[in-house]
């Protein structure tokens, strides 16, 4: 048995980029979720940097910086603006937070994937809800487990976390 170990936002499961500009909408401002989407894979960029070992992806302070660049590439920089989107994230969770929909080529390669009779697992830097998510966007019945870092306590990069999907998948490391 071979494991198959893949991460979950922007590998299969996708951020639903129209929340952010209905919520925007609310404020006055007009985005398209395609800017939205944009901002987003460059705001990824200039969140790398703060990453450091120890730092963890999923603290209030790095959500926020993540929000506050994703605005900045969109030109919404009003600090009334970016406070209220800042508590809008922070609440807004149906049904696991943005990351809800499924990437197009994600349930044909996962299929693929357990036909060539690989365990298949995804490993997750997120706060809780991760686990629920592949059956929510349809995925579930081709992942084998889910390692979500807050609950076991451990984030990506640190190779305990890559250990404990070695576990769940019931293999050796070396395979």
């Amino acid at each position: 048995r071979a494991p198959a170990v893949l991460n979950a936002a922007n590998t299969r499961i996708r951020s639903d980029y129209g929340a952010l500009p209905a919520a925007l909408g609310g404020h006055g401002v007009s985005v398209d979720p395609g800017a939205v989407e944009d901002a987003e894979l460059r705001a990824r960029v200039r969140l790398d940097p703060h990453l450091m070992p120890g730092a963890s992806t999923e603290s209030a302070g790095t959500h926020d910086r993540y929000l506050r660049y994703v605005l900045e590439h969109l030109g919404v920089t009003a600090a009334a603006t970016v406070e209220a989107m800042e508590r809008w994230r922070r609440v807004y969770t149906p049904p696991t937070g943005l990351w809800i929909l499924a990437d197009p080529a994600a349930a044909p390669a996962l299929a693929r994937a357990k036909a060539a009779g690989l365990v298949v697992g995804v490993i997750s830097n997120s706060n809780g809800p991760v686990s629920r998510t592949p059956e929510s966007v349809g995925l579930g019945a081709w992942i084998d487990f889910v390692v979500d870092s807050s609950p076991v306590g451990v984030e990506k990069p640190d190779p305990r976390i890559f250990a404990i999907a070695v576990t769940r998948a019931g293999v050796r490391p070396v395979e």
